[in-house]
């Protein structure tokens, strides 16, 4: 049986000016796989873990930036 997940990350990379020069870090949280197990689905199941994740995210890294990579999967 496959299960529903959602995962995520903090990413801290470089950030560069127009001369390739490091300016600083981009700190952000990318949530990048939201999966909800065809027998779950249409139950708000994946509102309801993306809630949890971005509640996680606010407390682990408060005020950090939160991007979605949102690709249709098969």
């Amino acid at each position: 049986m496959t299960k529903s997940y959602i995962s995520w990350e903090a990413c801290f990379d470089d950030a560069y000016d127009d001369e390739g020069e490091i300016i600083g870090k981009d700190e952000y949280v990318l949530i990048e796989k939201i999966f909800v197990a065809p027998a779950d689905r249409r139950q708000g199941k994946a509102r309801a873990m993306l809630r949890e994740a971005l509640a996680q995210i606010a407390a682990q890294y408060p005020g950090m930036d939160v991007k979605v990579a949102a690709l249709p999967f098969g």
